[in-house]
């Protein structure tokens, strides 16, 4: 029988599961958001450069569920002490994109 040294990814705690959580909902809002700006190129333009100014609502969907994909996959692969750090790091920048999108008058929009 043949074994495998390699490691394997470190168990979620709740609190893992929490932080994921707490990105996703921002994440699910930030969609939103950029929803919105997608569906009115007249009057709102979107400041991340990966979509462009004025991204297609198929862009918006295409990106945002990627990189939700993607941040899990992310932060599932990391060791633990690593996944606290990515998880927060990214909440922060989640939260800094929401809350300034709502500053600004940008409703989120399903």
């Amino acid at each position: 029988m043949l074994t495998s040294n390699a490691s394997r990814a470190d168990e979620w705690s709740d609190t893992d599961i929490k932080r994921e959580a707490a990105y996703l909902a921002l994440h699910i809002t930030d969609y939103a958001q950029t929803r919105t700006i997608a569906i009115n190129p007249d009057r709102l333009y979107e400041q991340n450069n990966i979509l462009g100014l004025h991204p297609s609502v198929g862009q918006v969907e295409r990106y945002f569920l990627l990189t939700g994909i993607a941040h899990v996959a992310v932060a599932h692969l990391l060791p633990a002490d690593w996944r606290r750090d990515f998880q927060m790091f990214t909440i922060g920048i989640e939260f800094g994109a929401v809350s300034h999108n709502f500053s600004v008058g940008i409703s989120a929009t399903f």
